[in-house]
């Protein structure tokens, strides 16, 4: 794995680099509140001249060999940094784990995000039901990718991407306010875009099982509620 940027001699330097996208819909009592993407991307950019540390950080990737450069012109050479020992403590790694960059969550269709949040939303929208005042239904996710590179060499690169499923209700009995649900959060496995999406097998089939049953609240001699929904 080749090194991406110039690092100045006489210098140790290294470049963190995050590339985000967050996802989220959420529907309240059958209205769809919150439906948004989100993505961000940044890097941190350090220098070190033996004597002090100099750092910067952007949001332009294509802005970090020059912001590297611009470091470079306030820290002094040392051809000796190598033996510093702060600098002599760092290992060096190469390696590039990329998993999730043909499924991540800015490539899987709005209307596949839908299916899924219609699927959780009918847990909680049982009418058999009365006490329940509010439910909630929420999909979405997070896809990361990380790089690092130094001036000694090394240089790493890995995605990850975490998604997750929520059914949530709030109910009164007897004026007593009380809420359960349920929260899922997987990382999915590699998976091809043509077949599934983001969302793991098993948390699909978890949410079949629990469609299929009934809300049930049901009242104790000291009034409290049990909730069964999104059990199993």
């Amino acid at each position: 794995m080749s090194q991406k940027y110039h690092f100045p001699e006489g210098l140790y330097a290294d470049v963190r680099i995050e590339e985000k996208c967050y996802t989220q819909l959420v529907r309240f009592n059958g209205e769809l509140v919150t439906d948004r993407m989100l993505t961000e991307s940044g890097a941190l950019i350090r220098v070190f001249d033996g004597k002090l540390w100099y750092t910067t950080s952007t949001n332009e990737l294509d802005e970090i060999q020059k912001e590297l450069d611009s470091l470079a012109e306030l820290a002094t050479p040392n051809p000796e940094i190598a033996e510093h020992p702060a600098i002599k403590l760092l290992e060096v790694n190469t390696d590039e784990r990329i998993q999730y960059e043909d499924v991540k969550l800015e490539n899987i269709a709005r209307d596949r995000f839908l299916s899924v949040l219609s699927q959780y939303e009918a847990v909680v929208s049982a009418e058999s039901a009365p006490e329940i005042n509010a439910r909630v239904a929420t999909v979405g996710g997070e896809y990361m990718k990380k790089s690092f590179y130094s001036s000694k060499g090394s240089a790493i690169v890995y995605d990850y991407q975490m998604c997750m499923a929520t059914a949530w209700i709030t109910y009164v009995v007897d004026g007593q306010p009380t809420q359960g649900g349920k929260n899922l959060r997987k990382m999915p496995p590699r998976l091809s875009p043509a077949s599934t999406p983001a969302f793991s097998r098993r948390s699909r089939r978890r949410c079949s099982r629990t469609r299929a049953l009934a809300i049930r609240v049901r009242r104790t001699s000291c009034s409290t509620i049990r909730c069964f929904a999104m059990s199993g």
